[in-house]
């Protein structure tokens, strides 16, 4: 955990207690466990793919996937870091989407720490319907508690206090 800031698989902060592996699952039937295997990356598959190739498989999977989430009777939204991930997705999404995204950031009063505004950059670039709330030290301090005691594990990515903090924002909205 201290060389990691997470307790890597198969192992587990509990003795004789271990994560399942990757393409795994766990089924507990007449006092019996088994775990099987569903999935499996093949690493010899379309080994003579060009460069080109798997960016192109990559863009194909991208679109397919949030496409198919884009299914829904509710407005739907979106987190906005500004980062390459939340922008790739939000880029893609308006693609699909007559209608703006709804976007939802969170930026710091700590400056070094505040993306807010390569989201306001990118929320602007694809019109989207942004929302974004600023929160200082005092607030992840709050809700410091609240969050760890919800953890299976011990987690060293700090990351995990905006997502909470996003996440009540954006229910809010």
């Amino acid at each position: 955990f201290i060389a990691f800031e997470y307790v890597p698989a198969p192992y587990t902060m509990f003795k004789n207690i271990y994560k399942l592996k990757p393409g795994h699952y766990l089924t507990l039937k007449e006092n019996t466990l088994r775990i099987t295997q569903y999935w499996d990356l093949n690493g010899n598959e379309n080994i003579s793919y060009t460069e080109q190739d798997w960016i192109d498989s990559t863009k194909e999977l991208l679109k397919d996937s949030v496409e198919k989430r884009m299914i829904s009777d509710v407005p739907l939204g979106a987190f906005l870091s500004g980062g390459i991930d939340s922008s790739t997705v939000v880029a893609i999404m308006s693609s699909f989407s007559e209608l703006p995204i709804k976007t939802f950031s969170i930026g710091f009063t700590e400056a070094s720490y505040d993306e807010s505004k390569d989201a306001r950059i990118i929320a602007e670039k694809f019109n989207t319907d942004h929302h974004e709330k600023i929160v200082d030290a005092k607030e992840i301090l709050k809700i410091f508690p609240k969050v760890t005691e919800n953890l299976d594990e011990p987690f060293g990515d700090l990351s995990i206090f905006p997502t909470y903090i996003v996440s009540e924002f954006a229910r809010t909205k």
